[in-house]
């Protein structure tokens, strides 16, 4: 096994081809830096959130929000970590529509809070590569 950046344990998990921003549902593990307790602590065999994990929570809570296309299913905070199921849900897999619909034609990814993403180009749907970079 090799270190990313002599930093990372082990090679990432992610298939190289797979575009992660594909209708598809993901488990999702976000981990606290060096294991640190911020989000709560288990008392008698119950998850206590602190004021960060319901931080957290609500955060987590508020994707659809801002990704609208974003679906939720389970999760669960731990007091170093979150994980969760989400599923990306865009209308036609985000690829052009024969109808005149406008809203249906192209389904861009559109953010509340941050620079919108350009339109994807045809040509470079296929193949798909990873948009995303190293863990």
């Amino acid at each position: 096994m090799t270190k990313y950046k002599n930093k990372y344990r082990i090679d990432s998990a992610r298939l190289r081809n797979w575009d992660y921003g594909a209708n598809a549902q993901y488990f999702v593990t976000i981990c606290c830096d060096d294991k640190v307790q911020y989000f709560g602590e288990i008392h008698e065999e119950k998850m206590i959130l602190s004021e960060i994990g319901l931080i957290a929570k609500k955060c987590w809570e508020e994707i659809p929000q801002h990704f609208p296309f974003v679906v939720l299913h389970k999760y669960i905070i731990m007091p170093n970590h979150v994980h969760g199921i989400i599923e990306i849900a865009k209308s036609n897999n985000g690829q052009k529509n024969q109808v005149n619909d406008e809203s249906e034609k192209e389904c861009n990814v559109e953010m509340q809070n941050f620079a919108s993403l350009p339109p994807i180009q045809q040509a470079s749907r296929m193949p798909s590569i990873n948009k995303f970079g190293p863990q």
